[in-house]
This record gives C-alpha cells, structure tokens and sequence, in this order.
C-alpha cells in the first residue's frame, strides 16, 4: 500500500528527493513517477517508507504523475495523482 508521498510538488528541472509512506516496501524496491521524471535512486528505510532522488526533465508536461512502487517480488502499488510537476522556478 502506498499512502501518500512528501513533497507533492516538483518545478521542471528539478532534483530532489522524495519521501514514499506505505506498507509492505521491501529492500531493493523501486519507485518511478511516470513521463519526464527521472527516477535517480531509490532507498529502502523501512517496510513503512522509501526515499527515492528523482529529477523531473526540464520539458516535462506540467500537471499530475502518478507514483508506483514495485517491490523485487513483483508487486505493485500505485498512487494515482501524488506528484505534480509545476512550471520552472
């Protein structure tokens, strides 16, 4: 389950890193953000949480990503609307 990430909001062009919350992460699990947005690294902190350094492309839509976790066994869990890319600062 993935219940909500920290921060919502990203400008084109940036890094930075967010913070994933849910339950059942395992090691090695990866998070990915959808079109435009680089998923850089992925850190595994607890079964509750995930920090993963993305970069959102400096010609990326503005708008709405969905957030997915997938886990090394396969599944996953994704978050409809958790990260919205804005105009560059």
């Amino acid at each position: 389950v993935l219940t909500s990430i920290t921060p919502t909001q990203g400008n084109q062009g940036a890094t930075f890193n967010v913070t994933l919350t849910g339950n059942d992460f395992q090691s090695d699990a990866s998070a990915t953000f959808g079109v435009g947005i680089t998923t850089n690294s992925t850190s595994f902190v607890s079964a509750t949480q995930l920090t993963a350094n993305i970069t959102i492309a400096a010609g990326a839509a503005l708008g709405s990503r969905d957030a997915t976790v997938t886990n090394p066994d396969g599944q996953s869990v994704t978050l409809n609307g958790a990260l919205l890319v804005k105009g560059a600062a």
